[in-house]
């Protein structure tokens, strides 16, 4: 047993206490051979169950560590090795170098805030299962490469436990048989792997997604490359019944990936990815969820429904993967005018519904021509329409009674306004008396019959409401 000095802050954070984490177990002190042959498994649990209660430091000197069973980390414990790599190839591997022989899931971290750290998990051809699995709180992956894994490379979240607060460190997931790195709790409740920090992850060559995320809520990634995955380089996919919700990734890139780059599917829900760009694809992400915000920049477009947000837009791209075409939004860097241009298709552009809160007058261009803000009117003895909420008035009068259509209040010259009068009393409507603004140049409004309607237009000079057009019959 000897010493060896860790960052006292990290440990501190994680709940590390006075001199546990300076008391390191070596399993080569135990029986390990470390030369790739021999079964190293006893010596490593060896130095595991020597660990104390309070935890400790499970020291891998350099070598070759083949295991033929789990490595159970049922303490607090610091796995740590030496060196690191990026190639799955044999004469690529790193100084330390657990192999596993078999299928079962080789490493278990059961206890929370261990520390796995420096070391590399190989696989030997045929093996099963998991390379590095997740069930407790607070762990800490940190340079860490698996490779070669016959299933998932690591998976964060296994049932019945709390994996939430775990954080990676420049983790390498090369050449898995399924997955390079899986976030999900299979409990069918409120998640249980949430507020995880990813800073660099390089996730490639996995028989599955680079990443793929399910039941998980709130973690944030940052520096995310995936590229040649036989899935999704990012797939945030949840399930039916529990969501993908609340990711926020931090520039990724992603290219090669044969499914495609990046996916928000139908159970991605208020997630965020900013600055995404694509090599392989004009359109790299694909939105199928809801209320998520995918930022892009000059190369790659913006994709999904936009939300509430602080984000200030110069220009957005709005697009759906399921048609042809796509939306730009616009501001006209003079005058303020908002610009809606259809691009990328044949098809007639339709603006299906417009809703705004109140403030301000709203005028709606298409060629030239004015669009219909459309506002109901409270039928009473005097009616009165606010301009700054829409410019076409529909009213419904439900008896014989006499009213008044008063002067509009907020106008704003050359603005139209339209009434949509609709007789629904029973019978013969009341006279309506109009303010003083009218004027009304066909002579005096008909009424419409029972069960009927009429429209009259006006236009604001400035001074008076000039009668423009009116129906010339019941409707």
């Amino acid at each position: 047993m000897g010493t060896r000095f860790w960052t006292t802050t990290l440990l501190c954070a994680l709940g590390w206490s006075g001199t546990a984490w300076t008391q390191t177990f070596n399993p080569k002190a135990y029986g390990a051979r470390g030369d790739g042959t021999a079964d190293d498994t006893p010596a490593i649990n060896a130095a595991l169950a020597a660990v104390p209660a309070a935890g400790g430091v499970l020291e891998l000197s350099p070598g070759v560590y083949r295991i033929t069973a789990p490595i159970r980390l049922s303490k607090k414990v610091i796995v740590a090795g030496a060196g690191f790599t990026e190639d799955p190839a044999v004469t690529s591997r790193a100084a330390v170098v657990l192999v596993k022989d078999g299928t079962f899931d080789g490493i278990s971290v059961e206890a929370d805030a261990c520390i796995l750290r420096d070391f590399q998990l190989d696989g030997t051809a045929g093996n099963g299962g998991a390379g590095i699995v997740v069930k407790a709180a607070r762990v800490v992956l940190e340079n860490v490469a698996v490779m070669n894994q016959g299933g998932v490379g690591v998976r964060i979240g296994s049932p019945h436990t709390n994996a939430n607060l775990w954080r990676i460190f420049n983790l390498v997931v090369v050449k898995n048989g399924s997955h390079g790195l899986y976030i999900h709790d299979p409990d069918p409740r409120i998640p249980d792997v949430n507020a995880g920090i990813l800073v660099g992850l390089d996730t490639r060559r996995n028989g599955g997604d680079g990443l793929r995320i399910d039941n998980a809520t709130d973690n944030i990634f940052h520096g995310v490359m995936a590229a040649d995955n036989a899935g999704y380089g990012i797939n945030l996919h949840g399930t039916p019944g529990d969501k993908a919700t609340g990711h926020i990734f931090w520039f990724p890139y992603a290219e090669s990936n044969q499914r495609g780059d990046i996916l928000l599917d139908t159970n991605a829900v208020f997630n965020v990815v900013f600055g995404f760009n694509a090599l392989t694809k004009v359109d790299g992400t694909i939105d199928r969820g809801r209320e998520n915000l995918v930022l892009g920049h000059d190369r790659a477009k913006v994709g999904g429904r936009l939300f509430r947000s602080p984000v200030a837009f110069t220009a957005a791209r709005i697009s759906h993967p399921a048609i042809s075409g796509y939306w730009d939004l616009t501001q006209d860097s003079t005058n303020r005018r908002l610009l809606v241009t259809l691009n990328g298709s044949d098809a007639d552009p339709v603006i299906a519904r417009f809703q705004h809160g109140g403030r301000g007058r709203v005028e709606l261009q298409a060629d030239g021509a004015l669009l219909e803000t459309h506002v109901a009117l409270a039928y009473n003895f005097t009616v009165r329409a606010d301009a700054s909420r829409g410019n076409y008035f529909t009213l419904l009068v439900t008896d014989a009674d006499g009213f008044t259509i008063a002067n509009p209040l907020n106008l704003v010259p050359g603005q139209r306004i339209t009434y949509d009068i609709k007789n629904g009393a029973g019978r013969n409507m009341g006279t309506i008396t109009w303010g003083q603004l009218f004027l009304l140049a066909g002579g005096s409004f008909t009424n419409p019959a029972n069960g009927k309607r009429r429209l009259i237009t006006f236009r604001y000079d400035g001074a008076n409401l000039v009668e423009e057009s009116r129906s010339q019959g019941d409707t």
